[in-house]
């Protein structure tokens, strides 16, 4: 085999590694891409996921809350009409009571 032979062989071979080469390269510049995008939209899926988890985590304690402060009111309220039904018991005692202080001052 000739010189030049040689040398032709070893430019193609280096044209063709140099086509592969750039075509490695740009295929992993797509796939980089790719992957990026694909993690964006992963981060950006999972961001939601959480912000949705954590309004649902919200909205039970809020449930919880308002629960308990019903709950509340209402042991509230009967506490407070226990205390009224027993006030009530004792007015006319109370009214008298008074009276007769106001009388024996007044005398």
């Amino acid at each position: 085999m000739c010189a030049n032979d040689t040398l032709s062989i070893i430019r193609n071979a280096e044209a063709r590694a140099a086509s592969i080469r750039e075509g490695a390269a740009s295929a992993s510049r797509g796939l980089i891409a790719d992957a990026t995008a694909k993690s964006e939209k992963k981060i950006a899926e999972s961001a939601e996921k959480l912000t949705a988890s954590k309004r649902d985590a919200l909205g039970k304690i809020e449930e919880e809350a308002e629960r308990r402060i019903r709950e509340e009111c209402l042991d509230a309220s009967f506490e407070a009409q226990k205390l009224s039904n027993r006030a009530s018991k004792h007015m006319s005692a109370a009214v008298r009571y008074i009276c007769r202080e106001i009388t024996e001052k007044c005398q």
